[in-house]
């Protein structure tokens, strides 16, 4: 299962302690035109409710094992 992270998303936390981190992605949505990129790269690195191993997984992580890249 692979899934979709906003910085926003307010469920995240929740989310993360139920399924784990294994298969969570950071979505930029960029280039929508409500996108919120850089910024939300921040306000991610900010949140409390998950922790500094799991934000590295959704900020580059999950993607790097994905694609095979390490």
């Amino acid at each position: 299962m692979v899934l979709p992270a906003e910085a926003s998303e307010q469920l995240l936390g929740p989310t993360v302690e139920a399924l784990g981190q294994v298969g969570i992605f950071y979505a930029s949505d960029f280039p929508h035109w409500d996108h919120g990129f850089p910024g939300n790269i921040k306000e991610m690195e900010d949140r409390r409710d998950i922790s500094d191993e799991t934000k590295r997984a959704i900020l580059g992580g999950t993607a790097r094992r994905m694609y095979g890249l390490g």
